[in-house]
């Protein structure tokens, strides 16, 4: 996209940093409502909304956009289902074997991406973003 590796890197870091405080907020609200499916319900569509512009625009200033979207949803979602996993489960062995199945699961996603975004589809692999907003 016409970048540098030091200018990407730069880039990369501002919608990790928002990703960090909107998982803060969402962990904190979900602890002080005492609900976190609503919350969860919330971030998938925000990231599911991010995936879904990075597929049909190709301008680079809306696609770095979707990209705070898609972090501060994907990544804030997946530290509550984490959570999740381990309120809905009775004993310590329990949770120890449920975030263990959830890790399993959610390790998929690597195989399944590697199949999603083919190289030759770069550098808007609009399959696999498409793909990813399902």
């Amino acid at each position: 996209m016409g970048y540098s590796s030091v200018q990407a890197q730069g880039l990369s870091s501002p919608p990790y940093l928002c990703s960090y405080f909107v998982c803060l907020l969402m962990s904190f609200l979900s602890d002080r409502f005492g609900n976190r499916s609503y919350l969860l319900s919330a971030l998938a569509l925000v990231g599911a909304v991010g995936y879904l512009v990075q597929a049909l625009i190709h301008m680079n200033g809306v696609r770095y956009f979707a990209t705070y979207l898609i972090c501060a949803g994907v990544f804030s979602a997946v530290a509550l289902t984490f959570t999740w996993v381990t309120d809905n489960q009775g004993s310590a062995s329990k949770r120890g074997a449920g975030l263990i199945i959830f890790g399993m699961i959610g390790q998929t996603g690597s195989i399944a991406g590697s199949r999603f975004f083919p190289k030759e589809e770069g550098p808007y692999y609009t399959k696999g973003m498409a793909i990813s907003a399902a």
